[in-house]
């Protein structure tokens, strides 16, 4: 944040995104070592479908950070797009749920984000409204 306001006429961006194994925490009590497992996984397939440029972070509680700077939004979503494609094939023996949920942050709203604990709970916010969106989308399916 501080480089995208100290080097405005550069016009610097980034994006930063939280991948999330939802029910994390019923795996990580009832399943330790295959929870570990997955989680091994998560992180091998993101090392492989994201770029070299970008940076790859556990945080916590089933949840990982990617940062990427400089990336255009065509760039991003072909990109998050062949993510969610090479998790959904990951070979695991339990079913997940995963979750993503991604800001651009340039000069126009660099300001609203002036911690990283900010920035992180307005990205959890988008992972919880995914939730709600996939549950109105099966209620008008029914």
């Amino acid at each position: 944040m501080q480089q995208i306001e100290n080097y405005a006429d550069l016009n610097l961006w980034t994006y930063v995104g939280l991948i999330r194994c939802e029910r994390y925490k019923q795996l990580s009590e009832y399943y330790p070592d295959e929870y570990l497992r997955i989680l091994r996984q998560i992180a091998k397939d993101l090392k492989i479908s994201r770029l070299k440029s970008e940076f790859i972070y556990y945080i916590a509680d089933g949840t990982f950070m990617v940062i990427s700077p400089q990336i255009t939004r065509e760039m991003m979503e072909k990109i998050n797009t062949i993510t969610k494609e090479n998790l959904r094939k990951m070979s695991i023996p339990i079913p997940i749920d995963l979750k993503m949920s991604m800001q651009k942050i340039d000069l126009e709203n660099y300001q609203e984000f002036p911690e990283l604990s900010k920035l992180a709970k307005h990205l959890h916010r988008g992972l919880e409204t995914d939730i709600i969106v996939e549950y109105l989308k099966e209620d008008q399916d029914d």
